[in-house]
């Protein structure tokens, strides 16, 4: 559980074994914590074949992160998770 935690890594591996996540500085807020926040430390990565590529996001910085009721720790603006960076 990631809820009211900082510093917290998300990691997804696919069934296509594929590895990807994301790091965030301050707390998930799950519960009346809607909306999009700042976090300058905040970052999308992958992982493949022994590799790790950091993918900084510093388009619309005051969009890093978003917390909803019922949504997972998520990133970014395009946070349908179709990000063609990833």
């Amino acid at each position: 559980k990631a809820e009211n935690i900082g510093n917290t890594f998300t990691l997804v591996k696919t069934i296509n074994d594929w590895k990807f996540g994301g790091y965030r500085e301050i707390p998930f807020i799950k519960n009346n914590g809607n909306g999009y926040k700042a976090d300058e430390k905040a970052f999308l990565f992958k992982l493949k074949a022994g590799e790790y590529l950091k993918i900084n996001q510093t388009k619309y910085k005051d969009m890093a992160v978003y917390d909803a009721t019922y949504y997972l720790p998520t990133f970014g603006s395009d946070y349908d998770g179709n990000n063609s960076d990833i």
